[in-house]
């Protein structure tokens, strides 16, 4: 299911949209719909098969964080504790840190810039040891990504590739903003997709 929006017009031009990606975020927050079903099934879910992706477009620059519990990626979500609970995140995030064949941006000419990811409540050193017994039991993964795009409004189509890298995703809710388009959409194995039009 896609949703569109239309952003509402400033009613005055003193105010001013800074460049930034938590002021496309603010933008989103004058359709309250869009993003009510996105977060609040992140806030209060932790749902296996379920994964988000938020993406905004500022300028020439996309940013995009996926979040999916670990469970959909490794098969488990407690502190890796042999070699091959280790291996499988490892393995997980240099897989995660291909980004330009998770987030497929066939027209804008953007190219990936920087990734951070994070493994929360996977991987443990010395110093978190004795933090062990604190573990929720909810891990997941989080990636945020950075592209810098030559022509982001002919941007017409996002895809994904998190399905095939990873069958225990089964549906992605997805929320796209830029200056033009707030859309949020449902993406599934069979339909990995949406348009920006």
């Amino acid at each position: 299911m896609t949703r569109i929006f239309t952003p509402q017009k400033a009613a005055s031009p003193s105010i001013v949209v800074r460049s930034s990606a938590l002021a496309l975020l603010a933008l989103a927050a004058t359709s309250a719909t869009l993003l009510a079903d996105t977060s609040k099934r992140h806030a209060e879910s932790h749902e296996h098969g379920a994964a988000t992706l938020e993406i905004a477009v500022d300028g020439n620059k996309l940013l995009a964080e996926f979040t999916s519990p670990a469970m959909n990626i490794v098969g488990f979500e407690h502190i890796a504790e042999d070699e091959s609970d280790i291996s499988s995140v490892k393995t997980a995030i240099e897989n995660l840190k291909e980004g330009e064949k998770l987030i497929l941006l066939e027209q804008g000419g953007c190219t990936l810039t920087n990734v951070t990811i994070e493994a929360e409540g996977l991987l443990q050193d010395a110093h978190e040891a004795h933090e062990e017994d604190e573990h929720d039991g909810h891990s997941e993964f989080e990636a945020a990504y950075k592209f810098t795009c030559t022509t982001p409004d002919a941007l017409k189509t996002v895809a994904v590739g998190f399905f095939k890298a990873w069958p225990g995703i089964e549906e992605i809710e997805t929320v796209f903003l830029s200056e033009k388009h707030q859309i949020s959409a449902e993406l599934m194995p069979n339909a990995p997709q949406f348009e920006v039009e």
